[in-house]
């Protein structure tokens, strides 16, 4: 179920991405503005993702379950690479990597 919700989150927040994205040239008080169907898509998607993650909840300490959230940041990062054409560099790289191994050393307890 964790591992659910945080997919379903990545994917939220990579449809928030194209929708600002499609916004950029409007003006904020533009009706089109707010009928934006990759933003309320993306926030959906996030309410899904919600609803996963407290049902993980019933059954994984939230001291655990928290923390492993950031893996979404791996995946991100990767799929802003290869959706958005985003560089990636060296510390961006390392700090993915200080990620998973702070993930691991959470659930290795």
């Amino acid at each position: 179920m964790l591992l659910t919700a945080i997919l379903i989150g990545v994917a939220g927040q990579i449809f928030l991405k194209i929708g600002s994205l499609a916004m950029a040239n409007l003006k904020p008080d533009s009706l089109s503005y707010f009928l934006n169907g990759n933003l309320w898509f993306g926030l959906f998607l996030y309410g899904v993702s919600t609803i996963f993650y407290v049902i993980a909840l019933q059954k994984i300490p939230l001291s655990i379950a928290y923390p492993t959230i950031s893996i979404s940041y791996i995946f991100v990062i990767i799929l802003s690479h290869i959706i958005f054409k985003e560089k990636i560099d060296f510390m961006q790289i390392f700090g993915v990597l200080l990620i998973m191994s702070g993930v691991f050393l959470i659930w290795k307890k």
